[in-house]
């Protein structure tokens, strides 16, 4: 039922399944109890039912014994504070995740600061050539790497609306860690926000260095058959429409409203439409 999208009927069967659980379930069937929350979480989530899925993250939160048991549950736990309006709260869970995966990540950065780190991951972008770009690696999804890009492409999308000043830094590590250890799924909404970032970034702005980079991240997209409405919000709504037709803009921020609904992502969906609204209004429609 969830492959199918239809998360109504898909949380009812999860709902049925979790009764027939033994009460001994977190002790004996570990590894069944936590793939079960976790979906309960995801399809409660896409029902608008947060309550059940903030019931069933903090199940598995409290019994999970590492943080690899835990990730699935905390991505879901931030996309539900974001809906929830708490950008702040999604972003240091976020933090909180990534540190625990090794990663150091300020609390802040000045201005110099973030304008040298543009233009080195800028300078090594600028060495490779596009063949280049496109044909680096793909990340194995056992890679620790995987889950650090993971949440560092839903931080990005937290931080637009929390700590903006931070978008460089964050982008830049996407850039950097797929560039050094290979593309994933996940490279890709990084490389598009750090696109839009070229675009409105005083210090470093870049129109044709950042409609290079998006162009390539939508063709990784294509390469993992992604469908994410996050990468139609950041790249037609934010990078493309410096360079293409508005009304072909609008039609594919349209599309990401659609992809948004079908897979659940309902706040992502919403963003999207608000965005087409605007942008098919500049382009006169």
């Amino acid at each position: 039922a969830l492959e199918r999208a239809d998360h109504v009927a898909g949380l009812s069967y999860l709902k049925l399944t979790r009764l027939f659980l033994p009460q001994d379930h977190w002790l004996n069937h570990y590894y069944l109890s936590i793939r079960l929350y976790c979906l309960l979480a995801n399809a409660a989530y896409s029902c608008g039912r947060l309550d059940d899925a903030n019931d069933a993250i903090q199940n598995v939160l409290k019994e999970g014994q590492s943080i690899e048991d835990k990730l699935d549950v905390y991505y879901v736990l931030v996309t539900l504070l974001m809906s929830s309006k708490r950008a702040e709260d999604a972003y240091s869970v976020c933090h909180e995740v990534l540190s625990q995966l090794d990663e150091n990540i300020p609390a802040s950065c000045d201005a110099q600061e973030l304008a040298a780190l543009l233009r080195k991951t800028n300078n090594v972008l600028n060495t490779m050539s596009d063949s280049e770009l496109l044909g680096m690696k793909n990340m194995d999804s056992s890679d620790r790497l995987y889950s650090v890009l993971r949440f560092y492409s839903i931080m990005v999308v937290v931080a637009f609306f929390s700590k903006p000043q931070m978008m460089p830094f964050l982008t830049s590590r996407i850039v950097q860690i797929s560039i050094a250890h290979g593309v994933c799924k996940h490279s890709v909404r990084g490389f598009v926000q750090y696109a839009a970032v070229l675009c409105s970034c005083k210090a470093m702005k870049d129109i044709p260095g950042a409609c290079r980079i998006g162009r390539m991240a939508m063709a990784f997209a294509k390469q993992f058959n992604l469908s994410d409405p996050h990468i139609y919000y950041g790249y037609f709504g934010f990078v493309a429409c410096h360079t293409e037709p508005l009304q072909a803009c609008a039609d594919m921020i349209r599309q990401g409203f659609i992809i948004g609904m079908q897979v659940g992502d309902i706040s992502t969906a919403f963003f999207n439409a608000i965005q087409h609204i605007r942008t098919a209004l500049i382009g006169g429609e």
